[in-house]
């Protein structure tokens, strides 16, 4: 944010500036976290992709792996930016974010 104040005769005018900067992060971040990706995290973005609203439980029994571990895959998925929840647990649905 930038801002700049400039005296008047019987006020102060304020003017604030939003000044976005150029993400600082190489466009290719995005694809060595791609490749990073473990096999159960690939097979849930693939089974998200294609039902978003498949539960854990659904993608633990896919898979072959408990519902912790799920949780777990979903959480590095969340922090990398790759998939999200939309509403609730109960009625949202998930969005592949990439």
């Amino acid at each position: 944010m930038k801002y700049s104040f400039k005296g008047l005769s019987n006020f102060i005018q304020v003017k604030v500036e939003n000044i976005i900067e150029k993400d600082k992060v190489p466009d290719k971040v995005p694809d060595k976290v791609l490749k990073n990706l473990s096999e159960n995290q690939r097979k849930i973005l693939q089974l998200v992709s294609e039902n978003n609203t498949v539960s854990m439980s659904e993608m633990a029994n896919k898979i072959g792996i408990s519902k912790r571990k799920v949780l777990d895959n979903i959480n590095k998925l969340k922090a990398n930016k790759l998939i999200a929840r939309i509403g609730s647990n109960k009625t949202g649905h998930w969005k592949v974010i990439r």
